[in-house]
């Protein structure tokens, strides 16, 4: 079977990746890995489990890398949720988690309460690192380059009748996304560290 001219950078890696693993037997499928942190208090630094077995907090949205597989990074994005807490509990349920709304910018009427917006635009002037054992793939690639503010924002009052906007604009799919240049590979049995840095 002969392959498909690649027609864009994504194809032409799968295309790679697929003829390399195949020499092993192995199957190359596209997928994705969804890394999430809770904010609760002051930090300056985010750090993201990557593995499975590393441990911590794990939510239900949350695709970790298997200790068995092998990831290869293409593009990412930095997303900020709020799961909304029904009193008097203050943790997010499974349910709460899984309809969380996600958002590419820190949208003032929707992180209400204190200084809660301004202290995600903190995060946006950050940078993220990426590290796999000893090798520093990404030393800082600002977060400021996920940062999207669409036209149609969540809370404004709309035009004629004045309703309110019910959500953020999401204009294409993966909205907030971008390539990350050099291409990563992952390995679940390797130590990977990605991490976002906030000044203060």
């Amino acid at each position: 079977m002969i392959a498909p001219q690649a027609f864009n950078r994504a194809q032409a890696i799968q295309q790679e990746k697929a003829r390399l693993y195949a020499e092993k037997g192995v199957i190359t499928t596209p997928g994705y890995l969804r890394l999430e942190v809770s904010l609760k208090g002051a930090t300056n630094v985010i750090q993201f489990q990557v593995r499975d077995s590393q441990g911590g907090v794990q939510h239900v949205t949350e695709r970790r890398l298997k200790v068995s597989d092998t990831f290869t990074v293409l593009s990412g994005a930095v997303y900020i949720g709020k799961a909304l807490v029904t009193g008097p509990a203050t943790t997010p349920t499974d349910a709460q988690f899984a309809s969380m709304e996600l958002h590419t910018f820190p949208n003032p009427l929707v992180f209400t309460g204190g200084s809660a917006a301004n202290n995600l635009k903190a995060m946006y002037n950050g940078y993220l690192s990426v590290r796999v054992d000893s090798t520093v793939f990404i030393d800082s690639m600002p977060v400021l380059n996920f940062y999207r503010v669409a036209t149609s924002q969540q809370g404004v009052l709309g035009g004629t009748g004045g309703v309110t906007i019910q959500a953020d604009e999401w204009p294409i799919g993966n909205y907030g996304s971008k390539e990350w240049t050099p291409t990563i590979e992952l390995n679940g049995l390797a130590n990977t560290e990605i991490n976002i840095n906030i000044p203060t």
